[in-house]
C-alpha cells in the first residue's frame, strides 16, 4: 500500500491513458523529492507543482483568487519531464540515491510524456493527483 499519482486531463482524454494504465504512480510519488531536486539542479520549477496537494487547501476559507494552480499546460510538462528522464537514466548521482526505483520512475515518466503529447495536440490541460 502507498500513495500513488494519477494523471488527469481537462477536458478528459480517454486516449491519454498510458500513465494511468501503465503504472499506479507509487514510484513517482515516492521519488517526488528527488525529482524536485533534479529539477532545481537543472533550473526547472519543482516537478511536484504538477501534483498540488488538495488536502492542504481549506476550501471553505480559500480565496478563489489565491488558489494554487490546479491545471497546467502540457507544454510545461513536456519541457520538464524529458530533462528528468534523461538525468535519471544518465547521471549516476541521481540513480545512487534510489537505485531500486530510478529505472521504474524513468519508465513511468516516459508514459506520462506520451499522455502529455496527446494533451498538447488536443489543447487539454493536465494535473497530477495523489491517489
Amino acid at each position: 500500500m502507498g500513495v500513488g499519482l494519477v494523471a488527469m486531463f481537462d477536458p478528459a482524454l480517454p486516449a491519454a491513458d498510458a500513465f494511468s494504465n501503465g503504472t499506479d504512480g507509487k514510484s513517482v510519488a515516492a521519488l517526488l523529492p528527488l525529482l524536485d531536486e533534479i529539477a532545481a539542479a537543472k533550473g526547472l520549477p519543482p516537478f511536484s507543482r504538477f501534483a498540488p496537494d488538495l488536502d492542504e487547501i481549506d476550501w471553505d476559507e480559500a480565496d478563489p483568487n489565491d488558489l494554487p494552480d490546479l491545471w497546467f499546460d502540457p507544454a510545461e510538462g513536456l519541457r520538464a519531464v524529458p530533462v528528468l528522464v534523461q538525468a535519471l537514466r544518465t547521471e549516476g548521482a541521481w540513480a545512487e540515491q534510489w537505485p531500486e526505483r530510478v529505472g521504474e520512475v524513468a519508465e513511468c515518466l516516459g508514459l506520462l510524456l506520451r499522455d502529455l503529447e496527446i494533451a498538447k495536440q488536443a489543447g487539454a490541460r493536465f494535473s497530477l493527483s495523489f491517489a
